[in-house]
């Protein structure tokens, strides 16, 4: 596939079905989380209308529980992402190949929309709770604030710590901005324990194991930036009503 991020080492595989055509092929790599957590996270591009079928298959497989979404459907009159999930509370049943997912309850913040879903494997007749949570703030061009990239963080980590199963990330192409999430979040966790980052080793690691991860200068800025405001927020934890609930939700 042509501007294909994929690593072979670290690519995600799809596990072959009766019903599937005999491909094992997903454009997402695992990336290793703080302190050696192997396949904490697997970065992938956007769902496509030809692959979302595979997309949630994916999230099925890796028994994912929590995906976050980081980009507009749309973005300058280009499409970025397909519609791979119910818009509205009662919307019937949408089915993606061998699944059916189902809308269960929608809760919509300043910055963030977080869905709860149904995701049912149809051939095995199981079913499985997903929360989908989608950052509204990053803008078409340039990036979101600090603060509210590190509120968006530390406002969703919750729904996935101790999980088991690795946290999806997904922007576009599933290397810019998702890098930047995954290399922030590694970051804020570091600097919870040690109170040290190292950022560029950090993006390098990240960018062995997804291509192209933390894709321009200013998101490398922005995640300089993240790291900036969290250490103020947990030197200060008054520094403000919303800095005092993350800091509520990085103690450890």
């Amino acid at each position: 596939m042509k501007n294909d991020p994929s690593v072979p080492e670290t690519r995600v595989k799809l596990k072959r079905r009766l019903s599937q055509v005999a491909s094992d092929y997903v454009n997402a790599n695992f990336v290793t989380g703080y302190n050696d957590d192997k396949r904490a996270y697997v970065a992938t591009q956007a769902p496509l209308d030809s692959t979302v079928a595979d997309f949630w298959r994916m999230v099925w497989e890796q028994q994912s529980r929590v995906i976050i979404m980081l980009t507009a459907m749309e973005e300058n009159g280009h499409p970025k992402c397909a519609h791979y999930l119910p818009d509205c509370l009662g919307d019937s049943l949408q089915r993606y190949g061998d699944f059916m997912i189902l809308l269960k309850k929608k809760d919509v913040h300043q910055e963030y929309i977080i869905s709860i879903l149904e995701l049912k494997d149809i051939e095995n007749n199981l079913v499985r709770e997903v929360k989908h949570c989608w950052y509204t703030a990053w803008p078409q061009h340039g990036s979101p604030e600090p603060i509210s990239l590190v509120k968006f963080i530390l406002d969703t980590r919750v729904f996935y710590e101790d999980s088991g199963a690795p946290l999806i990330v997904h922007c576009s192409p599933g290397t810019g901005r998702t890098g930047t999430f995954i290399g922030t979040d590694i970051c804020m966790r570091q600097y919870e324990n040690l109170r040290i980052v190292d950022i560029l080793h950090t993006v390098y690691r990240l960018r062995k194991e997804r291509a192209g991860s933390v894709q321009t200068k200013e998101q490398y800025t922005l995640i300089y930036n993240a790291l900036n405001e969290y250490a103020s927020v947990l030197s200060s934890p008054a520094i403000s009503t919303a800095s005092s609930s993350m800091t509520l939700h990085s103690v450890h």
